[in-house]
């Protein structure tokens, strides 16, 4: 959920005389908290050999993450990305829920003896062959990514249960930093208001329109069980994180009115389900062409 938040109106007016420095201003103060995080890690006595970097679904990780390698590759270090998603287990190894789903969401479904072994190998030789999951299939490839390191490579290890404990003491390294990112910024006027969660699924409702030809029904069908797994496996260990991330951007809702409207004008969105949508009728549109290429929002909205 949102700590706080902004004032559309404010926002409006400030696009309204000058967006362009708007735009800016909030990819400035985003990439800030990346290298205020960076200056950090880099000064922690004794080292940080894992930067473990998790949040919850649509909050900006996997950018977050890429941005601290550069920033890190930038500063002098040799920086290596593992995603954690590659461990997950293939469809037909996850334990079935009491329900008759199949489990997609606990930290059962990532290969905790696999992770271990590779790291085990990486630490040890320098060098390791890592799996490679395939999302459609549902199938994991073992051997599929080869890994190398160095003595002094900082390991960036992104996905959404990496905070756990659980899977934290599986990969035998113990100067690490934990890095939650969420978007903690909401939106409000006078009656309406939108919290962090929530722009989650905006969010994700944008890149499943764009991107999967997943319509937002079924994308609002899968957020409730979304958000409890959220609930139950990852917002637990956000309070134990060194490091919190605010990934939320002040010209959001401009970027995204036109894609949310045009679901309200073909049936697929609804105000009265969502009350809170009626904000992006307020919202300055903002000129996606302004938008940098190396943003965050790469990852809801096809920026050109």
């Amino acid at each position: 959920m949102a700590k706080d938040f902004v004032s559309l109106k404010e926002v409006n007016r400030e696009i309204k005389k000058d967006q362009l420095k708007v735009i800016r201003d909030a990819e400035s103060r985003y990439r800030g908290q990346l290298f205020e995080l960076v200056n950090s890690i880099l000064e922690r006595k004794g080292g940080v050999k894992l930067v473990l970097v998790a949040g919850p679904s649509c909050a900006g990780k996997t950018t977050s993450a890429l941005l601290l390698k550069d920033i890190l590759t930038q500063k002098g270090r040799d920086v290596c990305h593992v995603e954690m998603d590659n461990f997950f287990k293939s469809w037909c190894d996850r334990k079935v829920l009491p329900d008759g789903s199949v489990d997609f969401d606990s930290i059962d479904v990532v290969n905790l003896d696999l992770i271990e072994k590779c790291f085990a190998r990486l630490l040890k030789n320098g060098v390791a062959m890592f799996p490679k999951h395939d999302f459609v299939s549902g199938i994991n490839y073992p051997n599929k990514i080869k890994y190398q390191i160095k003595k002094n490579t900082i390991i960036i290890l992104e996905g959404i249960h990496v905070l756990n404990p659980i899977l934290i003491e599986r990969l035998g390294i113990k100067n690490y930093a934990k890095v939650y990112v969420d978007m903690f910024t909401g939106f409000r006027n006078e009656s309406l208001a939108i919290d962090g969660q929530n722009f989650r699924l905006v969010r994700r409702m944008v890149r499943d329109m764009s991107r999967r030809g997943v319509t937002p029904e079924k994308t609002l069908s899968m957020w409730g069980n979304i958000c409890k797994a959220e609930s139950e496996y990852i917002a637990p260990f956000k309070e134990d994180a060194d490091y919190l991330i605010n990934s939320s951007h002040s010209y959001e809702m401009g970027l995204y009115k036109g894609a949310i409207l045009e679901g309200v004008r073909k049936g697929v969105l609804s105000f009265e389900k969502l009350p809170w949508l009626a904000l992006f009728k307020e919202a300055e549109e903002v000129d996606i062409s302004l938008i940098p290429k190396t943003t965050l929002m790469k990852e809801f909205i096809n920026i050109d």
